[in-house]
């Protein structure tokens, strides 16, 4: 750079440099003045970015003219960013409803419980410290089983282990999770059985790859 080139190798690092600058100045939509003047200078400053056509910047930047669009490494990097960040929108968004949609069917289920926020959490403190009679466990189970999801879903950064002991009777009461399953999701509560065959070994190869996985069996 001190002798004013820069190797041809390096000129999508380039690019992506003058694009950072040129963003951090003027966001991701800058004038046409701002990015001709950003051409003309990086060929004024590394001679050997200039175009043999024309004067030279061209390729890094030329304005629309009539029905032609802008063209240019700046401007198709630019449009590139542009569709990244809107595709990163985008999927943000789809996830965000399907979040909230999920905990929207969650918590319509809870209300048709009839379980008031208050008595879930009573019962689910009962749960905790409480193997029988067995056929509450089972009916607490079945009444907090909304708000077990709606905490599950609500908070992504638990662990298993952590899960576990707040919710003991989801290992230790056989059929707890396919009960809550089939609660939250009646519509697809046989598919896994269904389907079993199919996505076993999948399921087997990933729990393999887990930590200490076989103390939760």
């Amino acid at each position: 750079m001190e002798t004013g080139l820069l190797p041809h190798r390096s000129r999508l690092q380039a690019v992506r440099i003058f694009e950072s600058h040129l963003m951090e100045m003027f966001g991701d939509r800058p004038s046409s003045d701002v990015k001709l003047c950003l051409a003309k200078a990086i060929v004024d400053q590394f001679p050997l970015l200039r175009d043999e056509d024309g004067e030279g910047y061209e390729a890094w930047f030329t304005s629309s003219r009539g029905k032609h669009c802008a063209t240019g490494y700046i401007e198709e990097r630019l449009r590139n960013v542009r569709k990244r960040c809107k595709n990163r929108a985008v999927l943000a968004k789809a996830k965000e409803a399907s979040s909230s949609s999920l905990l929207s069917t969650v918590t319509l289920n809870y209300t048709t419980t009839e379980v008031t926020h208050e008595e879930a959490e009573s019962m689910t403190t009962w749960l905790k410290y409480n193997k029988e009679p067995l056929a509450q466990v089972k009916e607490f189970m079945e009444k907090t089983a909304a708000s077990r999801a709606v905490y599950v879903r609500s908070h992504p950064e638990e662990t298993v282990a952590t899960i576990v002991d707040e919710y003991p009777h989801l290992l230790a009461t056989p059929g707890m999770i396919e009960q809550d399953f089939r609660l939250m999701l009646p519509e697809a509560a046989d598919a896994l059985f269904l389907k079993w065959g199919q996505m076993s070994d999948g399921i087997f190869e990933y729990a393999n790859k887990q930590n200490n996985w076989q103390q939760y069996e």
